[in-house]
């Protein structure tokens, strides 16, 4: 071993000695605590939980209700509650109050009222969310009786209410929003909805009566209703239906007046798919194996009819009334394609029916539609 090794063996573990050294010096942290007393750091349960737990001891009932909601504020369940006979699950007597049921389930017994009901007169931003309402034998959660506007229901589940009597999964009064929630089996509507509201993503099936209904200036987008005992949507005027489905309810699937918009739906196996009555739009929807029509124009004028597409009906569109437009449509394997009355506007009706086309097989072909005509509609 040479000179040179040996003094760098001795120096290697010197040197890593000192380095840890150092590294201990660098993780430790001071050893003098800070001058002045200790802190607690703990947190109290108001700051862990803010919000108000609905309890006999927080929010007690009335003759009328098992609990009370007497001032605004932030309210939670802690556990499911079960109805009784004559009474309310949850009044609300105050404005700016939210209700979370955490998931939970309000649920009525034989006898009892409303799941969630607003008990004094206009009462502005109720909150509802998080929950289930079922089983009560008037509404799960009635807003509209005290007209509480501007009101949120979000994430609900209704199901069976209104119990042997006439009443909705969901109602709510003007200028409010309905999002994430299924009404199922409710004795009349799944929603009752007044005007000025909008409704998403929301789940209407097996209901009494229609799936939803509301007056005017309200807009519904990507909503289903499915097997209700009246029509599926059904919006007074100048409200938009988008991005929906209506299938297998006893009345029509979706159904507006005065000046509404219907887009992009898809109605099947109703007893009309899309009924218009006056000034309103039908545009690029689907319309299949209804029992009556695809489209039908039952009342006033001044409809516009474009785009859809009418397959499998008992008659693919009719129009009832005159002065409607009725273009760039296509129907297909109805009974009979098109039923439409004199003094209309309409592009012409091309028959394919019977066109014999030659097949494709390659980068191009010559047009096999029999039209240039960019309004015409077709038969095929």
């Amino acid at each position: 071993m040479t000179l040179a090794s040996i003094r760098v063996s001795r120096f290697v573990p010197f040197a890593a000695t000192a380095l840890v050294a150092l590294a201990g010096l660098a993780i430790a942290g001071p050893l003098t605590p800070p001058s002045g007393p200790v802190a607690s750091s703990y947190k109290t349960l108001g700051e862990v939980e803010p919000r108000i737990a609905l309890s006999l001891a927080n929010t007690p009932g009335d003759a009328d209700s098992i609990f009370k909601i007497t001032a605004p504020g932030s309210y939670y369940l802690t556990g499911n509650v079960t109805g009784v006979a004559g009474k309310h699950g949850i009044e609300i007597a105050a404005s700016n109050v939210t209700i979370d049921l955490e998931g939970y389930s309000l649920i009525g017994v034989a006898g009892s009222l409303d799941g969630i009901r607003t008990t004094t007169l206009s009462l502005p931003n109720i909150t509802i969310e998080h929950g289930v309402v079922s089983d009560w034998r008037n509404s799960g959660i009635d807003l509209v009786s005290q007209s509480a506007v501007g009101s949120v229901v979000r994430d609900i589940r209704a199901h069976n209410n209104g119990v042997g009597g006439s009443f909705s999964g969901i109602r709510v009064h003007n200028h409010s929003l309905i999002e994430d929630c299924i009404s199922t089996q409710s004795s009349a509507y799944g929603f009752d909805i007044y005007a000025n509201c909008r409704v998403v993503n929301c789940v209407a099936r097996s209901n009494g009566s229609n799936g939803f209904d509301s007056a005017s200036q309200t807009s519904y987008s990507g909503c289903n209703s499915f097997a209700n005992g009246g029509i599926g949507i059904r919006t007074d005027g100048s409200s938009s239906v988008l991005d929906c489905t209506a299938s297998q309810n006893v009345g029509a699937g979706i159904s507006v007046t005065d000046g509404s918009l219907v887009s992009r739906c898809v109605a099947g196996m109703n007893a009309s798919g899309i009924v218009l009555q006056g000034k309103s739009t039908a545009i690029g929807n689907t319309c299949r194996s209804n029992q009556s029509a695809g489209i039908h124009v039952v009342t006033g004028s001044d409809n516009r009819i474009e785009e859809n597409h009418c397959v499998s009906n008992v008659t693919g569109i009719i129009v009832a009334t005159p002065s409607n437009l009725i273009v760039k449509n296509t129907c297909a394997s109805n009974t009979l394609n098109w039923s439409i009355i004199a003094n209309n506007v309409y592009g012409p009706i091309i028959d394919r029916t019977t066109a014999v086309t030659p097949a494709v097989n390659g980068n191009a072909a010559a047009a096999a539609i029999g039209t240039t005509d960019p309004n015409a509609n077709f038969t095929y």
